[in-house]
């Protein structure tokens, strides 16, 4: 809807300043969101747009004819474009105003409802024969109509019973509408105008003595014009589509990628030069060797290094997060509206599905400097300073030799100490540190020189292949309306010339990033190849013998670190080629309006690529909506940031905490008995398990429960993984032991799958039905499932009681008290009068609108209202006497003052950050209030007159106080919600998402393990099993996206927390945030662990299944126990049990060793016996220096540490979550442990570990 060449100059705008050196945009002492939205062309015009509704909603009160049609509350235009707006595209605000007016309609026909049922309760005696007496006493009056009038407002017909009534209602849809707002966050306009609505009824219903259906159109009147004029700004004043700015937003999530390659690439530079990046993009060896030997700067240490850079790849991170997250909220209403481009809603979507691919990718790379933190320490001077600042463990005395290897493993001063760490892990990390030192190859010295040869040009090449896909989105983004042949042609040869581009960029990514990994790699190997020599001094193709493979394996870490590095850009690198292949393959079939067969031939034709001189463009289309049916289910959905309409928006009273505190339940079925199982199938247990479903009926079950996942996006976050599993699929063992009896002519014909569906299809129906039962009762220890119908409605009453006394149904109940204490005085007959003359209404919207969940954002919200209600009182003083002077007001003088505040006041409510929402709103509102009072007040008869000026400046800020004090005592008493708690709740949610992460992880790696996964001969079944790993690795992004949007929403929170309203003492914030640190780190690992088991060939995959600890099955269940534990302390605040902490990474350092010793003897019984039944291991007899050389080496380094690291940072969870709950001490354990470990160590040396 936009021009064109309009919207190109706002990108080229919007990419100069991006493009910018930091040291340039350090020079503003601005704000960044100031700056960035003053450059920002797109920003301009959305300000003007605002500034321009404003400012005309308000002259529209300044006629008297206006004045009089929209009544004492014409002021309330003004406040509705304030707190609603038009910055949204016109599909998402006619969603936004659609909830804003079906909420308003709603409160007024509540508001009916009451007066009519309070009408019928009054006493018509007592009513009738009040008023006669004052019209008698009217009659005599000069106006007698404005003194019968007088009368209804000083309360004197006023009757208990309607009054009771009027209290009912009140109480009654408050708490309904209560609930919504902390529920649904989405329904939070239309909470906040039924209420408004409402409380005009139920404020005024009850002075008047008949029925007064039409009091809500003091509100509704202004409403309307205001939606009016919205409507009017949005649709003719810089309109544009969803479509068009979500592809912006979208090349935004882009340009955030490529700030995050920048920052790996400055850190990668300094970590071995020293210093900073140059703002040029000339990487190569000379120039950085030349900075290096030049100047000779001191080398940081990693820690030191970690510190700087800590806090960019952390808000990087955060808003790639953030963006995806929003994207991912408003992508349904992408196919809802009409829209002119290269792209439809659908394509959109599907482009964003890929950058999401490349996100989650590049989400492990942190890892590389946060291991190169913990690993590596750095100097000496750290080393000793940690040394001298080394806390010894408690219990008995110990040997010299024990205490120094406790002092040598004392972590650097920024590390949690582990206070668990045993004594034979202290010997494994002395060794391999002896081991290290022994090899004399060095980290910072030798290899990461190397790598930054290596890394630079490829990471640099990302950086440009992601550059190129962002100017592509943007340059799509042009030309959408183009009026003229020649604006067409050129828009037309631009996006031509960016696709070229991006193409390029991609072939030039594509070649080094091949380049780096088939030959820059390698040079991190060379000087390890010593051990690949035989005795005769020949390259040979395996170790000397078992020693040199161990002497190896304990001291490669440094090139592992290395090769982690490698294997990480490597994943994210071969994501994104494949991501910007697949988008190339849409805009071509876009730009060029081919289909994909047509595509497909002339690639043919051309030798694998188009010619796009031979082709001519077609340019944008017009794209109808395909997706009304979703709308319901859209609205309902609880996913926030939905293009302007969820709580990311801010758009009226937004709650700075997304979440509501409570951790939303998760339907966990009951474990299946034996009894259920014959149950179920109506046979015995050995005939079922005869019987049990094949392979395929586990794919379908796996396909049908993503599908589930797909088509409801809002219950994702509710399913249970292993859940699901168990309902709908049989164990992998039953699926194996179906094998041997299909051989031998078992009828198994009953359970195969029938052409035309045969009995799967004709049961579909009814397994979707058992599930969703399952689903809706979860397993209740105290009680068995119901099977009637009383049970089940006793059931629902149970389930209601609990959901009146969770934080939501208390936030309601309070809701609806703050609004009745203050309600109350309006009918109560001595001071009803003085609550309709100084708009008391205003107290009780302010009460209900300051009331918050939880105590910390109510003290946020406190200062906020204060303070915003103090400047907006005070500049509106100054701004009615700038135009009215001392006199009554001029219009002309009213009006241009308040177009010169609108200005700064439209530009704060429009970009500023949501932390400083509410004071900028409240400010802005009150300003409009004191103004426009004091204009009605002196230019319409009204019946209570509060005068002008700082009169009405006072009163508003007595206003606030009253409904703020109120929302405050009602908040305190007899509890309030803690904030601290809200965030510890919501931490064990996480560690329960990573608790499910890691199963459904698990899940994948057990699949691979099959047989059929590599079997080479039928490659059918190799297909099948990769297509259910493929299934659970979807499943897994889905989900891992997620919790990373859980626990991002986590960080303000904690801030918030610190301000909490608790006696109890100081809250523990740093561990707090260490903990919210460990749990990104968690979520990092399982991005790696299923980055390996991505890219690793089948055959790579079983070797390293058998030789590692990722399948070992105590391993596996001793992280999911502790992941419970952890999460379960969290929840409750029990404390953890002592023997269980730290110890975890010891034990899958002892289940490795183990599988790779089982394996060697199995490898080494086939030898001995001829057999060929059992393979040989990829890691010890054939590990080669060209098996070593080869990509999949990689990712099982790039496995195994992540394996390690998940256990390491699970252990580093567990003691910070000891310190803060405490631990159920086992005297003497630690002294028993190192006891066991000393005999051990006695017994087998430290090869024995």
């Amino acid at each position: 809807m936009a021009s064109g060449s309009g919207v190109e100059s706002s990108q080229k705008e919007n990419r100069s300043s991006k493009g910018k050196p930091k040291a340039k945009q350090s020079k503003s002492k601005l704000p960044t969101w100031i700056t960035s939205n003053l450059r920002n062309k797109r920003s301009l015009q959305l300000w003007f747009r605002c500034w321009i509704a404003t400012w005309a909603a308000f002259i529209l009160m300044l006629p008297d004819r206006s004045l009089t049609n929209l009544g004492q509350a014409a002021f309330f235009t003004c406040m509705v474009l304030l707190m609603l707006p038009p910055l949204m595209t016109p599909f998402l605000w006619l969603m936004a105003i659609s909830t804003l007016v079906i909420g308003a309609l709603f409160g007024w026909a509540v508001g009916c409802a009451a007066m009519a049922s309070a009408i019928k309760a009054r006493d018509f005696l007592v009513t009738g024969a009040a008023i006669q007496k004052a019209q008698q006493s009217a009659a005599s009056a000069t106006n007698p109509e404005l003194a019968f009038r007088s009368t209804i407002f000083e309360g004197r017909y006023l009757d208990t019973n309607s009054s009771v009534v009027f209290g009912v209602y009140l109480v009654v849809f408050t708490y309904f509408l209560g609930f919504i707002t902390a529920r649904a966050q989405k329904l939070k306009l239309f909470c906040i105008f039924a209420t408004i609505v409402l409380d005009v009824h139920i404020c005024y219903g009850p002075l008047f003595p008949t029925g007064n259906y039409t009091l809500a159109t003091i509100f509704m009147l202004p409403i309307a014009y205001s939606l009016a004029i919205a409507a009017f700004c949005i649709m003719f004043i810089f309109p544009r589509t969803l479509n068009a700015d979500w592809t912006d937003e979208l090349a935004g999530l882009v340009h955030r990628t490529v700030d995050l390659l920048q920052v790996h690439r400055a850190y990668l530079h300094k970590a071995v030069t020293g210093q900073n990046l140059p703002e040029t993009h000339d990487d190569d060896e000379s120039t950085s060797e030349q900075e290096k030997d030049s100047d000779s700067p001191r080398l940081a240490s990693f820690p030191e290094l970690s510190q700087e850079f800590e806090a960019q790849f952390r808000a990087l991170t955060g808003a790639l997060v953030q963006g995806s997250e929003s994207l991912a909220g408003s992508a349904p209403f992408l196919e809802l509206e009409p829209s002119r481009g290269l792209f439809s809603g659908k394509d959109l979507r599907k482009i964003l599905a890929h950058v999401q691919k490349g996100g989650v990718r590049i989400f492990g790379m942190n890892a590389f400097h946060h291991l190169l933190e913990s690993e590596h320490p750095g100097d000496e001077a750290t080393r000793q300073q940690a040394k001298e600042q080394a806390v010894q463990p408690g219990g008995a005395k110990e040997d010299a030799k024990d205490e120094d290897i406790e002092i040598e493993e004392a972590q650097p001063s920024h590390a949690v100490f582990h206070v668990h760490a045993s004594l034979r892990l202290m010997h494994w990390r002395k060794h391999i540190r002896v081991a290290e030192s022994a090899e004399h190859v060095r980290l910072r010295e030798d290899l990461l020189p190397i790598l930054h040869r290596g890394a630079m040009p490829a990471l640099t090449a990302a950086q440009g292949a992601m550059q190129a896909l962002e100017e592509w989105l943007k340059s799509s983004n042009t030309g959408r309306w183009s009026l003229t042949s020649n604006q067409r042609k050129t828009v037309l040869d631009s996006q031509v010339q960016k696709l070229k581009a991006l193409r390029d960029a991609l072939k030039n990514f594509e070649d080094a990033l091949n380049h780096f990994i088939d030959k820059e790699r390698i040079a991190l190997l060379k000087p390890y190849e010593g051990h690949f020599l035989t005795q005769e001094g020949e390259d040979g193709s395996h170790f000397l013998s078992q020693d040199t493979y161990k002497t190896f394996r304990h001291s490669a870490r440094p090139v592992f670190l290395c090769l982690l590095f490698c294997a990480n850009f490597s994943n994210f690198g071969h994501t994104s080629i494949q991501q910007i292949q697949s988008i190339i393959a849409l805009s071509e079939r876009r730009v060029f309006g081919l289909t994909e067969s047509q595509q497909v031939q002339l690639k043919v034709d051309h030798g694998g690529k188009l010619d796009y001189d031979k082709l001519t463009p077609v340019g944008a289309k017009i794209w109808f909506p395909t997706g009304l049916r979703k709308l319901g289910k859209i609205i309902l959905s609880r996913r926030s940031g939905a293009g302007g309409v969820g709580p990311g928006s801010g758009a009226v009273f937004p709650s700075e905490i997304e979440d509501n505190g409570h951790d939303e339940a998760v339907p966990v079925v009951r474990r299946r008995t034996d009894q259920d199982i014959e149950l179920q199938s109506g046979q015995p247990l050995a005939t079922y398990r005869m019987h049990a479903p094949d392979a395929d009926a586990q794919h379908r079950a796996e396909m049908e429960e993503l599908d589930d996942e797909e088509e409801d996006d809002d219950d994702r976050a509710d399913q249970d993984t292993i859940g699901s599993s168990v309902v709908t699929a049989p164990t992998i063992r039953e699926t194996q032991s179906l094998a041997p009896h299909q051989g031998q002519g078992q009828d198994v014909n009953s359970t195969a799958p029938k052409p035309n569906g045969g009995p799967i299809e004709a049961s579909k129906k009814e397994e979707q039905k058992k599930k969703r039962a399952q689903r809706a009762h979860a397993p209740d220890p105290d009680a068995l499932p119901p099977t009637n119908a009383f049970q089940r409605f006793n059931r629902l009453l149970s389930n209601g009681y609990d959901t009146a006394c969770s934080p939501d149904g208390i936030f309601a109940l309070r809701y609806a008290l703050v609004s009745f204490a203050v309600w109350l005085p309006a009918v109560i007959p001595s001071s009803a009068g003085f609550y309709y003359a100084n708009r008391g209404l205003w107290a009780l919207i302010m009460a209900q609108t300051g009331l918050t969940i939880t105590s910390g954002e109510a003290v946020f919200q406190l200062a906020g209202r204060l303070g915003g209600t103090i400047i907006g009182a005070l500049a509106g003083m100054v701004i009615w006497y700038i135009g009215a002077g001392s006199g009554r007001g001029n219009a002309i003088g009213i009006a241009a003052a308040m177009g010169v505040v609108l200005v700064p006041l439209t530009f704060f409510r429009a970009f500023v950050p949501l932390t400083l929402l509410i004071p900028c709103m409240l400010s802005a509102i009150t300003l409009v209030l004191v103004v426009g009072y004091s204009w009605i007040d002196t230019h319409l008869p009204v019946t209570a007159n509060s005068g002008w000026g700082k009169d009405v400046a006072w009163r508003r800020m007595l206003l606030v106080l009253i409904g703020v004090a109120a929302a405050i005592i009602v908040m305190l008493f007899p509890r309030p919600v803690s904030t601290r708690i809200q965030v510890r709740k919501g931490l064990a949610s996480v560690t329960r998402d990573i608790q499910r992460l890691y199963c459904l992880l698990i899940e994948a790696w057990i699949i691979s393990d099959l047989p059929e996964a590599t079997d080479s001969v039928h490659k059918e079944h190799a297909k099948h099993t990769q297509e259910r790993i493929d299934a659970k690795l979807v499943l897994f992004r889905t989900r891992f996206q997620m919790a990373q949007a859980k626990l991002a929403g986590l960080a303000p929170k904690i801030k918030l927390a610190s301000i909490d309203l608790q006696p109890r003492g100081r809250w523990d914030a740093k561990s707090y945030g260490e903990l919210l640190s460990t749990q990104a780190r968690q979520l990092e690992a399982l991005s790696q662990l299923a980055g390996s088991l991505h890219f690793m060939r089948p055959e790579w995959r079983h070797q390293f299944a058998t030789n590692t600890a990722v399948l070992n099955p105590e391993v596996v269940s001793d992280i999911s126990l502790q992941l419970s534990l952890i999460a379960a302390s969290l929840d409750k605040g029990d404390p953890l049990p002592h023997a269980g902490i730290g110890v975890l990474y010891e034990r899958v350092l002892l289940a490795g060793i183990f599988s790779t010793r089982v394996q060697e003897a199995l490898s080494a019984q086939a030898q001995r016996s001829g057999s060929e039944g059992t393979p040989q291991s990829f890691f010890a007899e054939v590990l080669s220096f060209e098996t070593l050389q080869t990509p999949d080496y990689m990712n099982v380094v790039l496995g195994a540490i992540s394996l390690t690291t998940l256990a390491k940072q699970t252990d580093e969870l567990a003691n910070i979550v000891a310190k803060l709950c405490g631990e159920l001490q086992i005297r003497g354990f630690d002294l028993l442990r190192d006891e066991q470990g000393r005999r051990s160590l006695k017994a087998f040396g430290i090869e024995g570990f």
